[in-house]
């Protein structure tokens, strides 16, 4: 089985995507400023213009991706395990 994989390490990796920097592993623990604050200070050129809320978003989007992902295949590999014992 598997490891479960947490949703904020996953937003964290994901925001190397789209911001100059990733975020780092206590993101999850700042208030609406820092949060806000770090987005535009490591917006990526492309982005630069958006709204930090709507590249929040993006990346939000990119993690729900992954996250279903990876319950797709922990769900596959539990599937051959069963099989492997039946």
């Amino acid at each position: 089985m598997s490891k479960k994989i947490d949703r904020a390490y996953v937003f964290s990796v994901m925001s190397g995507n789209f911001l100059t920097s990733h975020l780092p592993h206590d993101w999850t623990e700042w208030d609406g400023d820092k949060l806000e604050k770090f987005f535009e200070e490591h917006a990526w050129e492309p982005l630069e213009y958006w709204d930090w809320n709507d590249v929040y978003e993006l990346i939000d989007i990119c993690t729900h991706d992954v996250m279903h992902l990876l319950e797709e295949k922990a769900q596959s590999e539990e599937n051959e395990d069963a099989s492997d014992v039946a």
